[in-house]
């Protein structure tokens, strides 16, 4: 068994139904997804939660049951590590995640609550993500990509 270095630091926010926020961090050398694992494992199960992270495994928990929900900024950061070797290809992805960016402007611009800013980025970003979703799948299976 390997021991762990190093040391993590790791935010939590939950956003509650009366609009309020509750921010917590810690810093040791356990994993966000440990972290999560010990703020949720007394929460009652009716509703499960929805989780916003990068794709890291390390993030996830492992005991209990979540709505994982990841980030673009970190997928669109992906893309932009690789910039150099792909630039076309990376390059146009770029492109399609500004347009969900724009998106996420004009909804800022327009002050919509929170389920017109869900209807709105139903509308006009998940056609965009599935576009994505559907450019990566398709280099994938034709092995013209690596999965990392």
């Amino acid at each position: 068994m390997r021991l762990r270095s190093g040391v993590y630091t790791s935010g939590v926010i939950a956003s509650l139904k009366n609009n309020r926020d509750i921010v917590l961090f810690e810093t040791n050398i356990g994993h966000a997804g440990e972290f999560i694992d010990r703020i949720l494992y007394k929460r009652k199960a009716a509703v499960i939660p929805i989780l916003m992270s990068d794709a890291l495994a390390s993030n996830q928990p492992s005991t209990c049951n979540v709505a994982p929900s990841l980030c673009n900024s970190h997928a669109r950061r992906q893309f932009v590590d690789v910039i150099n070797h792909f630039p076309d290809e990376v390059e146009q992805l770029l492109e399609r995640y500004g347009e969900i960016w724009k998106n996420e402007h004009k909804i800022m611009e327009l002050k919509l609550s929170l389920l017109e800013r869900l209807e709105y980025h139903k509308a006009h970003s998940l056609p965009i993500l599935e576009e994505i979703k559907w450019w990566g799948e398709t280099h994938f299976n034709q092995q013209s990509i690596e999965e990392n």
